[in-house]
């Protein structure tokens, strides 16, 4: 695993943080490491592998588990608008995936 890691500012909103994410994952590997800085929020990608297909989402950690078809990601303290909050990334598996007919 080569990681890679970007510095995300600590003002952004939560969807703002998601939506860095998402971007970063499509050009850098699937998401792997969250975790805080002291002025930022460093976000970890897995270089060595391809984009993922699906794109990870961020939920708060309080907000509980994700159901079954999801894998975590990435856990880890972020920062939302300045404040230090845990978040959790997951990602629908591959084998979840419904094909509509």
């Amino acid at each position: 695993m080569k990681l890679v890691f970007v510095n995300a500012s600590r003002n952004l909103s939560f969807c703002d943080l998601s939506t860095v994410i998402r971007q970063h994952e499509e050009l850098l590997g699937p998401l792997r490491v969250i975790g805080p800085s002291a002025e930022s929020t460093v976000l970890g990608f897995d270089f060595e592998l391809d984009p993922p297909h699906n794109p990870s989402h961020l939920q708060f950690a309080q907000e509980g588990t994700p159901a079954s078809e999801y894998d975590v990601v990435a856990s880890g303290e972020a920062y939302v608008l300045g404040h230090a909050v845990d978040v959790v990334a997951y990602r629908l598996r591959e084998d979840a995936q419904r094909v509509a007919p």
